[in-house]
């Protein structure tokens, strides 16, 4: 994600960027949910494939100390509310079939991340690396259609993982920074036991 962040510094330290900090920031996502169907431990050779994208907004708290060199260490702490979904159908040896719907919503996000920078224009701009853990509440739903009837089976998880990112950040006033941020999130495996719908199914994300 791109980040866009708003935070007041410490008007009490060396340097600005020194001591706690809080914020608020928009940004745009794009995500790639990509899932298998096993049945009674072989692969089905069912695949399918979602793509959740589009804006979000959330909060940042943190904390720098700033040592010699210029170089600045700190640790973060953001949320993200996103509220985006895509929808799709199972491919069956690559081949779409209608009757198999999927969907995959991105509810929300959250990471714990320690951030090493150097600062530089008289300690007005920091450059810096990030990475961490990352956590995201997804939700995702399997459709079967083939019997002409409505039938489903959905599971919200808290899906783990990790993240890691490099950002430029700047001073506009006294209290007042502005920054942008990319990152890149993997998160681990995922399970969604179908057994309701096909006997023995179950379907993993990566």
């Amino acid at each position: 994600p791109v980040l866009l962040l708003i935070s007041p510094g410490s008007i009490y330290a060396e340097s600005q960027f020194t001591g706690p900090y809080i914020g608020a920031h928009i940004g745009y996502f794009e995500s790639d949910d990509k899932g298998k169907e096993y049945s009674d431990g072989e692969f089905s050779d069912y695949t399918e494939d979602t793509s959740p994208k589009g804006e979000f907004f959330g909060l940042t708290a943190g904390i720098n100390a700033v040592f010699g060199n210029n170089i600045l260490v700190g640790i973060e702490l953001d949320y993200d509310y996103r509220g985006k979904s895509d929808s799709s159908v199972q491919d069956f040896e690559g081949v779409p079939d209608n009757d198999y719907p999927v969907k995959t919503d991105v509810k929300d996000t959250a990471s714990l991340k320690g951030k090493v920078g150097y600062l530089f224009n008289n300690d007005q701009t920091l450059a810096y690396v990030t990475a961490g853990y990352a956590i995201a509440n997804i939700e995702r739903e399997v459709v079967d259609n083939f019997s002409g009837e409505y039938e489903s089976e959905s599971q919200s998880e808290l899906n783990k993982g990790w993240t890691a990112g490099l950002g430029l950040s700047n001073f506009v006033s006294d209290n007042l920074s502005v920054y942008a941020e990319y990152r890149y999130t993997e998160m681990d495996e995922e399970k969604l036991d179908v057994s309701n719908l096909f006997p023995g199914t179950v379907e993993k994300y990566d």
